[in-house]
Formats: C-alpha cells, sequence, structure tokens
C-alpha cells in the first residue's frame, strides 16, 4: 500500500495558522465580493468568450462620443471589468488551493480505508481463535454489514428480438 499524505501531516498548530489566515483572507473578499442565491446564479447573464477588449472598446467608443444610456452608468461597466480582470488571478489560487485540500483528503481517506479492510481481514481471521479480538470486533462486523456496498450489477446484453 502506497503511503502518500499521512505522515507528512503538519501539527494542529499550523492548521488553526492556516484556518486563521484563511477566515483573514475571507473577512477581506467580504468587504467588497457578494454571495449569490442559486436562482441569482441561474440568471446571470453569461458574457461571451474573450468579450472584456470588446467592452472595453465599447467603453472607449462611448466616451469618445459622449454617448450616456440612461440608468446604465459607464463608469460602473468600467469599474465592474476591473473587478472582474482583479479577481481573476485570485479565483486561481483559491482554485488550485481547493483543488489540494480535496485531492489530499480524498487520498487520505483511500489510504486510511484501505488499512482499515488490511487490519479488519487480519483480526477477522484472527478473530476465530481469540474471544477478546471477536468481541471487539463486533461494533465493526455489525458496521460492514450494514453499510455492505451493494454488488455491481452484471450487465446483461439485451436479447435480440426472435422472429
Amino acid at each position: 500500500m502506497e503511503n502518500r499524505v499521512g505522515d507528512n501531516t503538519p501539527a494542529a498548530t499550523k492548521f488553526a495558522e492556516l484556518a486563521k489566515k484563511l477566515s483573514d483572507v475571507i473577512g477581506e473578499l467580504e468587504k467588497f465580493c457578494i454571495t449569490l442565491s442559486k436562482d441569482e446564479r441561474k440568471r446571470l447573464l453569461r458574457s461571451r468568450r474573450d468579450a472584456e477588449p470588446m467592452m472595453q472598446r465599447i467603453a472607449d467608443l462611448a466616451t469618445r462620443h459622449k454617448v450616456t444610456v440612461p440608468g446604465v452608468e459607464l463608469s460602473s461597466m468600467q469599474n465592474d471589468l476591473k473587478l472582474g480582470q482583479a479577481l481573476l488571478p485570485l479565483e486561481a489560487q483559491l482554485e488550485r488551493a481547493l483543488q489540494l485540500v480535496q485531492d489530499t483528503g480524498a487520498q487520505a481517506d483511500t489510504e486510511a480505508w484501505q488499512a482499515f479492510l488490511a487490519y479488519y481481514g487480519v483480526l477477522s481471521s484472527l478473530s476465530d481463535r481469540n474471544p477478546d479480538i471477536e468481541n471487539g470486533l463486533g461494533s465493526v462486523v455489525e458496521y460492514m454489514r450494514v453499510h455492505r456496498r451493494a454488488a455491481a450489477k452484471p450487465s446483461v446484453a439485451p436479447s435480440p428480438p426472435t422472429s
């Protein structure tokens, strides 16, 4: 069994320090970022790919020709463009951090489960000869029985029609 992650676990104080730093970053982001509801996310307009230069060109033309649209501030569009661009590097870093945490957690879970299954198998085979192990395994055996994975259903090809 390959052990890739569990033996390189930082101390609890390091996790607390990281959580504090992350909390501070989130606190700073909450000063100018928002959270949309699921429904709001669905209703958002999506710009076309690589549209930012076109939006800037429209802003430049509107400014040069003094074109205004009532209720739609050109400066607000430009501010939104700037904010969107400024957030991109943060988004990339946060996605990388999330991927690191999720992948490491998944690998740790896999490694722990592999080790559990190996020890469970050995202890189960020893339980026939050792009443203390047998008694100690009772709740684990029950857990494994109740939480049994459904056996994969064999894929059966449909029979060809008979004529």
